[in-house]
Order: structure tokens, then C-alpha cells, then sequence
């Protein structure tokens, strides 16, 4: 039996199958099984996935027959099919540098108390040319994530996981299978963030958290993702599901933490022209409030500079 799981939940992704599964399949560390998963596709991905059937790494073909319509049923659907200890939900459209598994798998065996391992993301796009360093959690700490370390869950939990998902990525991140896979009951109707809440599940077992600094998750970003498809729908859910993160009772209309969720409804609120969520954003009273302090601080601060524009700088060598 292997000891690691690697699910490749796939939709539509036929163009960056070959490079997701191949990487997965040239990985240093050998101990794996491959399960493919193909959520109803219509882009000829099920003959880029027929091409592998009958690898000896592969123990799982599955397709649907209908489209499921949330990849964390697609998630659930591949932990039930494991054999290993240990799962890596290896996202179709991304790809890995080959020492992922050995990288994240040395804590895992190490430490009995580590129940996550992950590491550096390089975002990518569709021709594989890179775009940035996925900095999404420098905002609560400029520092933490540019250095391995082992951190406590529930530090992990309390000063920076409550705040935003600050594991983005999916490919990026080795896990214990866990025991009771109820935890993904509600998860499954999500579209946005269950990864954000399954990792919080995962953590608040107790124990401990891994990274590696390395960049071996190549997180790829095309027109054709979730971020980038916008409706009014699909907005009003992303909405809904954030709001779930937000500690009422804690939260104050001076807490900055949240307010990249704020940024991203007014980025994206053009999805909801015409109706009166345009103006008012989804979220609770307290967080709407904030809403139009963030933005009444930003048209102060364009009156401030239009009225007090800055003023050159003299220096030693100039005249007076």
C-alpha cells in the first residue's frame, strides 16, 4: 500500500493535464498512488486521461457523468477512494517541481505532531512564464514565509489562519488523511473557500504546521479559473462564504485584518450593477460600516494630495 494519496481532481483542464500528471509522476520521492478524477469534462480531457489508465502508479480512473459543480466534492470523493496515510490534492491546471513530495513528506515522517506540510508557490500562467511569488499571507507577517519553519496549529490558527486562508493553494500542501471525513459535509456546497475551512478543520486537531520556503508549486492563473469568471451569482456566494470566517462578536469596524475581503467585493462589484449590493456589500452591519470608512479615508486622502500637492525636495547641490 503507498503511503501518500495524490488526487488530481480535473475539469476542463485537457491543455495542462499532461504537465499536472507527469510532474506528479517524475516526483523524487516514489511511495505514491495516483488517482484521477474527471468532474464531466468537455474539452477532450478524457483522452489525455485514458493515456494514463493503465500506469502502474495510477490505482483510480473516475469519471463522472454529471458535473458535480463544487471541486471539494471532487475532494472528498478522492480522500474516500485512498489507501495512503498521508493525501496531496495535486489541482489540475497546476504543476510540481519534482522534489515536492520529498520536501513535504521529510516533516511529516519526522514529526508524528505535524499534520500539514506545504511550501512556496510560484504563480504561473497558462504558458507557464512566471507572474509573481505567492505573497497572499505577507500582509500579516512580511517575514514568517520566507523562512522554513514548524509552527504550532493553534498560534497558526489564532494569529494568522482566522484572518485569511493563508495556505492558497491546494497543490502546495501534504496532509494526514483524516479519520472522519465528516468535516467535509458542509465544505461540499461551497464553491470559494472550502479549502479555507478544511484547512482550519485540519488544524484545530491540535499538533503542528510545516513549510518550506523552496518554490515546488507552480500555481497557475488563466482566464478560465474560478477567480477570474465574474457574475453576480457567483459573487453574492463568494460573499456568503467569507462572511463565515468573520468573528462577529470579535470583530471591530477599527480592525484592519479584514479588509482585503472589503477590497475584493469593491474590485469585483461591477458583477452586481443594478441592484442595491452595488452600494452595500453583502457582508454584516460591522463590516458594511468599515466598508465606507475604508472609502471615505481614500477620498480624503485624494483631497489632501490635489490641495497639497508634494513639493519638490531640495538638495545639497541645488540653490536655494
Amino acid at each position: 500500500m503507498a503511503l501518500v494519496s495524490v488526487i488530481i481532481p480535473n475539469y476542463n483542464h485537457a491543455r495542462y493535464l499532461p504537465q499536472r500528471i507527469n510532474s506528479v509522476l517524475n516526483q523524487t520521492y516514489q511511495d505514491f498512488e495516483l488517482i484521477i478524477l474527471d468532474d464531466f469534462s468537455t474539452d477532450g480531457s478524457r483522452e489525455v486521461i485514458e493515456q494514463y489508465r493503465n500506469h502502474p502508479k495510477v490505482s483510480h480512473v473516475v469519471f463522472n457523468e454529471v458535473n458535480s459543480g463544487s471541486t471539494f466534492k471532487q475532494w472528498k470523493k478522492g480522500i474516500e477512494l485512498s489507501s495512503g496515510d498521508y493525501i496531496w490534492l495535486a489541482e489540475s491546471d497546476d504543476y510540481a517541481g519534482d522534489v515536492l513530495l520529498d520536501t513535504l513528506m521529510k516533516p511529516l515522517e519526522t514529526d508524528e505532531n505535524v499534520l500539514l506540510s506545504y511550501c512556496q508557490s510560484l504563480i504561473v500562467d497558462e504558458n507557464n512564464d512566471a507572474l509573481f511569488l505567492c505573497d497572499w499571507a505577507d500582509p500579516l507577517d512580511k517575514d514568517k514565509w520566507k523562512h522554513d519553519h514548524i509552527e504550532d496549529a493553534e498560534k497558526e490558527l489564532d494569529s494568522y489562519l482566522r484572518y485569511r486562508n493563508t495556505i492558497p493553494n491546494a497543490s502546495a500542501v501534504v496532509f494526514r488523511k483524516p479519520k472522519d471525513l465528516s468535516v467535509f459535509d458542509d465544505i461540499v456546497g461551497m464553491k470559494f473557500s472550502g479549502d479555507w475551512l478544511f484547512w482550519k478543520r485540519q488544524l484545530s486537531r491540535g499538533g503542528k504546521i510545516a513549510f518550506s520556503q523552496l518554490v515546488l508549486n507552480f500555481f497557475r492563473m488563466h482566464p478560465q479559473t474560478t477567480r477570474h469568471l465574474l457574475s453576480m451569482e457567483k459573487e453574492k456566494q463568494r460573499v456568503k462564504e467569507l462572511s463565515l470566517f468573520v468573528d462577529q462578536d470579535s470583530y471591530s469596524v477599527f480592525d484592519k485584518r479584514y479588509d482585503w475581503m472589503l477590497i475584493f467585493w469593491f474590485e469585483h462589484r461591477s458583477a452586481y450593477k443594478g441592484t442595491l449590493q452595488y452600494f452595500i456589500p453583502g457582508f454584516p452591519v460591522k463590516m458594511q460600516i468599515r466598508t465606507y470608512i475604508l472609502v471615505l479615508d481614500k477620498i480624503l486622502k485624494r483631497i489632501k494630495k490635489s490641495l497639497f500637492p508634494l513639493m519638490p525636495v531640495k538638495t545639497q547641490y541645488q540653490s536655494s
